[in-house]
């Protein structure tokens, strides 16, 4: 009995370590055969399966812009929460016609009954070539099968060796940290003409002060020296996307290297006397990636440039890049996927490399003449910048990246394939880490040995040291709990620049874009950044506000209302008495001239990760009971050329809500009018646009950098 009791101790507390790995719930997830796989009817009719034998994999091919083309696999949860899948991916090419628009692996949720309790879209598929998408999900306590769904929308994409394993929670790793109390970022404020949009900080005259590069909110470029006025006003023509600088004809000074939003304004080259100095014709879209660097060992730099930007269902990503020599004149190129890339020097071999990192925390090293050097893959989690400096101080250059993980950011150290260490962030006071954090890695705190990396979003600043470590946040007061996102209060900034790596400056763009102001960071004193109060910009609102309120509500001359747009996702989740709530609210905020209208991401495209997932038959149902609250709505249905609403839920919404159902919103991008995908967009809108001019609809356009403007302007888009 003992002998046995002690096994079993044994047993249970080595369990983690010596039982075998629970078995992969998913038949044929090799794809040797296809027998335990259903088709989505779409697929069966309209699509194409191909089996992959060499990659234990399949790859799904789906001709429509707005129908799943779907294989599926239902599991039994045994009553079981948690579960880990893993699975192979890999995209088509982003440039013909068997790219993808967006693909995804789903997982839908059933109750005994049949009934979805739950969709999730947790994969963000990029690339052209194979990646491991892998992650843990909790599924509704009642949830009696699990439904894994391969699904593509618009191209083709491919899976391969799919797996489903039963788990437990996963704890999330804490976060490092060592704060010291009182110590924080001094902050100096530089006031400008107009808000700074775009900004850059560089020694151009060699006289070892750096000059601050600005690009205002009205695409007006300004050139000073640290807290001076502008030497330098140049007009870009749009907002400018990124600043480079490099020592083009070799004569000492560094010229200004700028690309623009604007798709068809080409990248260019200006010196001190704002005299163009290098015109590079840009045939693809925006927005252009820069990077600089002596990648040939001659002395002169060469200028990479990224292309084929906002590839297809990869946001946030370009599509590949071009290296031009210092007149600007090709050297060569490659197509593949990245995030952004920087020109140094990094890994054993001697020189300047091109380092090309995404879509996940992976690099890939290219010499002068484009050969590929090294090949580092971390982790899938999706990039968002990273930088390459030798952090701890030992003569070799690190890797450090910035990811978004779940929504939460992590700081990652690598030195080839080996991590060195990562640490997470803690949650974040507003804005969520979807929009990025920026990244500069400078010794900010002498007193500790190596560098460190300054983390910078629209409320959070962190500050991390050479070992990992989280050596400061910015205090709630300056986060203000999200609430930054008004005027006033601390600085809310989207864009850094940092000089001089040994005594670093941090320069922070207009706080959102509105306060006529720069600021220049400092680490080791006492913690102004946290205490710093931005001017309410907003005041003046408040008195309109108040005017308008006394005064008599007047109808519109053309017996109209004017609309108001509530966009909460709440709307789709509350049940029948809160909305009958929410109803009678509208009604009291209504005037003779003001209605109010709801509107939320419905989504049943499960090939897009993106909107609020919902059956068709949910959908449908929830517009039946905001006709019957009698809500006015309508539906987020598309950005960036990708809908993720089928016309099916459309069509079955106006059915259930033929009164209240009103319209659809889709917003686009102009440097998107130039992208593989706007040729099958415009083809959705108009039989959209049909159905709606048919049923009393009205499609709303939102619009960035006048794209809907200039699409009868230009004769590319409009034959």
């Amino acid at each position: 009995m003992r002998v046995l009791g002690t096994i079993l101790i044994l047993s249970a507390a080595g369990a983690a370590g010596l039982a075998a790995e629970p078995g992969n719930l998913i038949d044929d997830g090799d794809f040797q055969a296809l027998k335990s796989w259903t088709a989505n009817d779409h697929l069966r009719t309209e699509g194409k399966v191909t089996l992959l034998p060499q990659d234990r994999g399949v790859q799904i091919h789906n001709p429509e812009i707005d129908r799943d083309g779907s294989l599926y696999q239902d599991v039994a949860t045994g009553g079981h929460e948690w579960f880990a899948y893993s699975m192979r991916i890999k995209g088509a090419g982003v440039f013909d016609d068997g790219g993808m628009m967006r693909a995804s692996a789903a997982f839908v949720s059933f109750d005994r009954a049949g009934r979805v309790l739950d969709l999730r879209t947790p994969t963000r598929v990029s690339g052209t070539a194979w990646r491991t998408y892998q992650g843990t999900l909790r599924v509704p306590r009642d949830t009696a099968r699990l439904r894994v769904v391969l699904s593509v929308l618009k191209g083709s994409c491919s899976y391969a060796e799919v797996s489903l394993r039963k788990t437990e929670a996963a704890i999330a790793a804490p976060t490092r940290a060592k704060l010291e109390p009182g110590k924080g970022f001094s902050v100096e404020t530089f006031t400008t003409d107009r808000p700074i949009w775009e900004l850059h900080a560089e020694d151009l005259d060699n006289d070892g002060r750096p000059e601050i590069i600005a690009c205002d909110v009205d695409g007006v470029v300004t050139v000073r020296h640290h807290g001076g006025p502008p030497f330098l006003t140049y007009a870009a023509g749009a907002l400018v996307y990124q600043f480079e600088a490099a020592d083009l004809n070799g004569d000492g000074t560094k010229e200004i290297l700028l690309s623009s939003v604007d798709p068809k304004v080409a990248i260019k080259a200006i010196d001190l006397a704002g005299r163009e100095a290098l015109t590079i014709p840009k045939p693809e879209l925006g927005f252009d990636r820069l990077a600089v660097g002596d990648l040939d060992g001659d002395g002169m730099p060469e200028i990479v440039v990224s292309k084929g930007n906002g590839v297809r269902g990869a946001s946030g990503l370009a599509g590949g890049w071009s290296v031009y020599d210092r007149a600007g004149k090709l050297r060569w190129e490659r197509v593949e996927p990245l995030r952004e890339f920087r020109v140094a020097v990094v890994g054993p071999e001697p020189g300047a490399k091109l380092v090309v990192g995404g879509p996940g925390i992976e690099f890939r090293l290219y010499g002068e003449g484009g050969q590929l050097l090294a090949q580092h893959s971390i982790d899938t989690t999706r990039l968002d910048h990273f930088a390459v400096a030798d952090v701890d101080g030992d003569g070799h250059a690190e890797i450090v990246a910035a990811a978004n993980t779940g929504g939460r950011m992590s700081v990652w150290c690598v030195r080839g394939d080996r991590i060195l260490w990562k640490c997470a962030m803690p949650e974040l006071g507003g804005g969520g880490a979807l929009s990025g954090m920026n990244l500069a890695v400078a010794d900010f705190h002498p007193e500790s040995p190596g560098l460190e990396t300054a983390l910078v979003g629209t409320h959070d600043v962190f500050l991390i040291d050479a070992t990992g470590i989280l050596i400061y946040r910015n205090e709630p007061a300056g986060r203000k709990d999200g609430a930054a996102v008004k005027s006033g209060g601390g600085i809310g900034c989207t864009d850094i620049a940092c000089w001089n790596e040994r005594k670093p400056v941090l320069y922070l763009a207009s706080s959102q874009y509105r306060h006529r102001a720069y600021y220049g960071l400092k680490f080791g004193g006492a913690d102004d950044f946290s205490r710093y109060q931005v001017p309410d910009l907003d005041q003046h609102l408040e008195e309109i506000y108040v005017a308008a309120k006394r005064q008599v509500a007047r109808p519109l001359r053309n017996g109209g209302k004017v609309k108001v747009f509530m966009a909460m996702g709440e709307f789709a989740r509350v049940p029948e008495a809160t909305l009958r709530e929410y109803a009678a609210a509208l009604k009291k905020l209504e005037t003779p001239a003001l209605e109010f209208l709801v509107m939320y991401e419905a989504s049943d495209l499960l090939g897009h990760e993106r909107g609020l997932k919902m059956t068709t038959d949910q959908i449908a149902e929830r517009a039946r009971l905001l006709e019957k609250a009698g809500i006015p709505f309508g539906y987020f249905a598309a950005h960036c050329y990708q809908v993720w609403l089928s016309q099916e839920a459309i069509r079955r919404s106006k059915e259930a809500a033929p009164t209240m159902f009103r319209f659809l919103y889709v917003a686009e991008n102009l440097e998107l009018f130039y992208g593989p995908l706007w040729r099958d967009f415009l083809r959705w809108c108009d039989a959209t646009l049909s159905f709606c001019a048919g049923h009393g609809m009205k499609m709303v356009f939102k619009e960035k950098h006048d794209s809907w403007g200039v699409m009868p302007a230009d004769p590319d888009l409009f034959n």
